[in-house]
């Protein structure tokens, strides 16, 4: 079993599309990394939802809010 398998095994959640991961303005407890599917990071402007990223497989989001200690600045989809 690959380290990267044995961490999933220990650590990882199965999300189905649509679904919430986090939103901008909530607390940051964890950070994320992608093993497979995708993510859609997208942020309120004006009013209007824009998308700033679609992240994949090995990408990771989320550090932010933890390192920064400040409520989270997007939200995160699974797609």
């Amino acid at each position: 079993m690959s380290e990267s398998d044995q961490l999933f095994a220990r650590f990882g959640k199965t999300c189905g599309a649509g679904e919430v991961l986090f939103r901008e303005g909530d607390a940051g407890d964890r950070m994320y990394v992608i093993q497979s599917g995708a993510v859609r990071i997208s942020k309120t402007v004006k009013g209007e939802e824009k998308t700033l990223a679609i992240l994949g497989p090995g990408e990771f989001f989320g550090e932010m809010a933890i390192l920064n200690a400040k409520p989270r600045t997007a939200t995160a989809i699974v797609e």
